[in-house]
């Protein structure tokens, strides 16, 4: 498909925006979203070599968790918080491929500043709660996805190039 960046850059929004609305409700979206992405995709292999990167997501959604900086009505990360990063990840191939072509430095910058705008919007929209003061719960992101964007771009550009030498 031609121009599958663009239904990748589609799903993945009414991904967000299912999340940010209807939270644990939008499970069958997200999967939806999936399953659409991998049977449309001009890139199966990789995508699925990609979504390995979705662990790393995970792991620090859940430590800001345990470190008090969001909350969710869930004790831990929540279901449709990691399908959520499953399709954002999956977008790194496709809508978001363009990070891969920048400066490593540009990366960081773009993530510390698209993190928290993300997840202040899903703070103001109710999907994630949060008892800090909102300029250190807006630092807290900014500081993690100044690191966290980059080193996706750069582990899933890895990834991909370690997949071509595979027999």
């Amino acid at each position: 498909m031609k121009h599958f960046w663009l239904v990748n850059s589609i799903l993945f929004q009414i991904a967000w925006f299912s999340c940010a609305y209807l939270q644990a409700s939008a499970v069958p979206i997200l999967v939806f979203c999936v399953i659409l992405h991998f049977y449309l995709s001009p890139s199966k292999k990789d995508d699925l070599m990609s979504l390995r990167l979705c662990l790393f997501g995970i792991i620090v959604d859940q430590a800001l968790i345990i470190l008090g900086v969001f909350t969710t009505n869930a004790d831990s990360i929540p279901l449709w918080l990691m399908l959520l990063w499953s399709l954002l990840v999956l977008s790194l191939n496709h809508s978001l491929r363009f990070l891969q072509q920048m400066p490593i430095a540009m990366v960081a910058l773009i993530g510390a500043v698209a993190g928290p705008l993300s997840y202040t919007a899903a703070l103001t929209m109710g999907a994630v709660n949060s008892d800090l003061p909102i300029f250190n719960f807006i630092s807290a992101f900014t500081i993690t996805w100044f690191f966290l964007l980059p080193f996706l771009v750069k582990t899933n550009q890895i990834l991909l190039e370690y997949r071509q030498y595979e027999v």
